[in-house]
């Protein structure tokens, strides 16, 4: 008996431990982005504007960008090349997102995110990182890590509830009270993130309070505009629902009812 309390009360099992447990929460940490859920694979409906497209599993995050994640990163971003960010103006506040973005400020953020968190850049000019300047198509690393902006069938399959969608007609309820900010309850301003319900998978703001950028070229005028989703927060209803949410904007394009929710591929 009193072999084995001290062999319980051994520092080096104990250490062995410590090590173990703490192997566990860096890969729990590298495959679970902060902010972020897990999308499983599936097919969007045949009612979505795309068609029944096949989706693969990625991550996306729970709410819209902050304007508190917005300057963390930019912090960084400043002091590591990425000197155009400091063009963005202030947003209402912390808990707020981030607004008045355009494509080209978003996906520089998101690659600052990524080097800032050592991940994988996902947006390329040329074999460069993309830090500065105008590139309207940059170069996207499909197998990197790295944040990104939801192509559009991601954006809609994940408003949907993926995988365990109910069918609503908002993102996560048919009342878009429950779930949204509009023109019918928002009194004309933006909210802070995540105060209304989220839906099935955990997603909030995914119907109203602002339009999101998405990384996918208007089928229409495909090298000319992005997609946008969402609906925002001085739309009727009839905007924020997940099959007709849809909107275009050109690269340069700002506005202070558009932002953006990050995504990445599950990869490796």
């Amino acid at each position: 008996m009193t072999q084995k309390i001290k062999a319980f009360n051994d520092p080096q099992p104990m250490d062995k431990r410590l090590i173990v447990a703490a192997q566990i929460m860096l890969v729990f940490t590298g495959c679970s982005p902060k902010g972020c859920v897990l999308v499983k694979g599936g097919a969007l409906p045949e009612d979505s504007p795309l068609g029944a497209v096949p989706v693969d599993t990625f991550y996306i995050g729970k709410t819209e960008v902050t304007w508190g994640e917005w300057k963390e990163v930019r912090t960084w971003a400043l002091a590591n090349g990425y000197w155009d960010l400091a063009s963005v103006q202030q947003s209402v506040g912390d808990k707020y997102p981030v607004s008045d973005v355009n494509w080209y400020d978003v996906v520089k953020w998101c690659n600052a995110r990524s080097e800032m968190e050592r991940r994988t850049a996902v947006y390329m000019d040329g074999a460069d990182v993309y830090r500065t300047g105008a590139v309207s198509e940059p170069v996207v690393i499909s197998t990197a890590n790295g944040y990104r902006l939801p192509s559009e069938k991601e954006w809609e399959f994940a408003a949907r509830g993926g995988t365990k969608a109910n069918g609503y007609t908002y993102s996560g309820s048919n009342d878009l009270n429950a779930v949204g900010w509009y023109r019918g309850n928002s009194e004309e301003s933006v909210h802070e993130v995540g105060q209304k319900l989220a839906n099935e998978l955990g997603i909030f703001d995914m119907s109203g309070n602002l339009w999101e950028w998405t990384g996918s070229w208007s089928p229409q005028h495909k090298g000319a505009s992005r997609v946008i989703r969402g609906g925002f927060w001085g739309v009727y209803a009839g905007y924020c629902a997940v099959a007709y949410n849809r909107n275009r904007g050109a690269n340069e394009f700002h506005y202070h009812s558009l932002g953006f929710r990050v995504a990445l591929s599950s990869v490796p």
